[in-house]
């Protein structure tokens, strides 16, 4: 990029900005997270190899977010909040961001600047890690130390399911709001019925993503534990089944299991009758 290609985005940025305040949005993202920005990039010494005011020391490569920051507070701050969502760690040890390094340092450069600091892992596989190898909450370690730097509130995620596990992180200084993406998919009243105190009618993320596939696959968004997700015509956690009670129920299963499956269909399906195929002699028989 030379400089006039700095200067168009930064215009492009700024014009984003107030289509978004024009249509009504409270708040606008800034965005170095993910791998996903050109913001994030020119953080990056693995990528930035400029020699002028973009390039070299920590200071000049955060230029260009310091300047993007600036103009969305210039072009929309008068009504909406600006935030800024930041890799706190790229788990790439000295050769990317780190929570204890570069990472720590930007935002302690910036420190007062946003509105609010949206922090995370990148890049997404980091950030959306499945329950089969990360635990609710797991991004603390990388993203505890924010509020020591700043005054400004501090939002963070971790596939959080539990109440008493966002609430802590909160009483313990560690947060000041919690995001909640995945599991707002798998219940989108998720809120409310920690407001209202139904905590056993939560609808807990699994933490499987397949939500997360979507966006790989561009497909529909869909949830495992929400069969009304991507449904824009149900309202959601409330879709009914269209079964019939006529309706004959047909279900297959190969030997030895054919019997059991027959025995477990009858016990639950109920009043619905299966229909088995027949079966056929096989080796397996003698």
């Amino acid at each position: 990029m030379d400089k006039q290609d700095i200067r168009d985005l930064r215009n492009w940025h700024r014009d984003a900005a107030i289509r978004s305040k024009t249509a009504g949005f409270d708040i606008v993202y800034v965005y170095a997270t993910h791998d996903l920005s050109i913001a994030q990039q020119f953080l990056e010494k693995r990528k930035n190899d400029r020699i002028d005011e973009y390039g070299g020391s920590l200071e000049n490569r955060a230029r260009l977010l310091r300047e993007l920051i600036e103009d969305t507070k210039d072009a929309v701050g008068d009504r909406c909040a600006v935030a800024v969502r930041i890799a706190a760690d790229e788990l790439m040890g000295d050769a990317g961001l780190t929570h204890d390094g570069e990472a720590r340092d930007v935002i302690a450069m910036l420190a007062e600047l946003p509105d609010l600091w949206d922090v995370n892992i990148s890049t997404w596989p980091n950030d959306s890690q499945t329950s089969r190898f990360a635990k609710e909450g797991f991004q603390e370690q990388y993203t505890s130390f924010v509020k020591s730097l700043t005054t400004k509130p501090v939002v963070g995620v971790g596939r959080f399911t539990s109440p008493d596990t966002m609430v802590s992180q909160i009483r313990r200084g560690i947060l000041d709001f919690i995001g909640a993406a995945r599991p707002s998919i798998a219940d989108p009243f998720l809120p409310k019925k920690i407001e209202e105190g139904r905590i056993d009618d939560i609808r807990e993320c699994i933490g499987c993503n397949m939500c997360v596939s979507s966006d790989y696959t561009s497909t529909n968004l869909r949830c495992t534990q929400n069969p009304t997700m991507g449904r824009n015509g149900d309202a959601a956690g409330t879709l009914k089944s269209s079964r019939r009670k006529s309706r004959k129920d047909r279900f297959s299963s190969s030997a030895p299991g054919r019997r059991d499956s027959r025995q477990l269909l009858l016990r639950h399906v109920g009043a619905s009758k299966c229909i088995l195929p027949k079966r056929r002699p096989n080796s397996a028989d003698a």
